[in-house]
This record gives C-alpha cells, structure tokens and sequence, in this order.
C-alpha cells in the first residue's frame, strides 16, 4: 500500500504538506478529499455521520485553517469525498496518528452540518478508490488492456 500522501496525489489532489494537511483540493473537478477517522463515525437521526471538522479553533492546530476552508467549500457545494482512516490510538488527546487507512474505498458524503459544536457529513455512498483516480483506466471488459 503507498503511503496516504501518495494516495491522495493519485486522487489528483495532493496534499498542500504531507505533515499536517487533513485533505485537500482537486483543481481538475473542485472536489475536496479529507481524511476522517474511522472512530468519530457514528449513527446521528438515523443517518451515517462522520466529523469532519471539532471544536478547535483555526489558530490552533497547522491543520485547522486548511479543514475550515475545505468545510466552507463543502458548505458552498463541493463535491467532498471521505478517507477513512484508522488510528493507532482513537483516545490521543494531542492528535490521532494513523495506523491504517482503506485504500480500497471512499465515501462520497453529503449534508454538512453542525451538530454540538462540531461539523459533520453524511456518508452517503461509498465508491472504489480506482473510480475516483484520474491515471487510471478502468478495467477493459473485453479482457485487453485498453491501450492501442
């Protein structure tokens, strides 16, 4: 598996700093691509909801500024696709590390709202990773490898 950085460059939208970005932007569509983890999922109203964006202030973390203007471009109508991504410790109270994230997957989301302080999206379909790359071919039902 390539690192999530590299991922995200796949989904022809790179990282602004492979540090501290939480997602980013693809100039070719608009789309914002973030990524979540897997433990601040849960079930709101009966709908899958994901945070996308706590009760920090911009100021206070690299990342911060970056998330609240993606969260104000999802707000305005970007399309905003999900990377979910497991933490090495989900109680880290300084920042979860990711230990793992599904490469096979995103979810498209949908419905950003505040609940309690917090912004949360609405998972509403989940799509292969591959659909999503700009460089990659779909497979070629004939079997060949779609290249003349």
């Amino acid at each position: 598996m390539v690192s999530i950085s590299q991922f995200f460059e796949q989904l022809g939208a790179p990282l602004h700093n492979i540090v501290w970005s939480w997602g980013a932007r693809r100039e070719s569509d608009g789309a914002i691509f973030l990524r979540v983890f897997q433990h601040e999922c849960k079930t709101i109203n009966e709908k899958p909801m994901t945070c996308v964006f706590g009760k920090k202030k911009p100021g206070q973390r690299l990342g911060a500024a970056e998330r609240a203007e993606h969260v104000a471009d999802i707000r305005a109508g970007a399309k905003c696709y999900i990377v979910m991504c497991k933490a090495a410790d989900p109680k880290a109270s300084s920042g979860a590390v990711i230990a793992s994230y599904d490469s096979d997957r995103l979810f498209l989301c949908d419905h950003v709202q505040m609940i309690e302080g917090r912004w949360w999206v609405q998972r509403v379909k989940s799509i292969p990773a591959r659909e999503l790359m700009p460089n990659v071919r779909a497979p070629n039902p004939t079997g060949g490898t779609g290249l003349s």
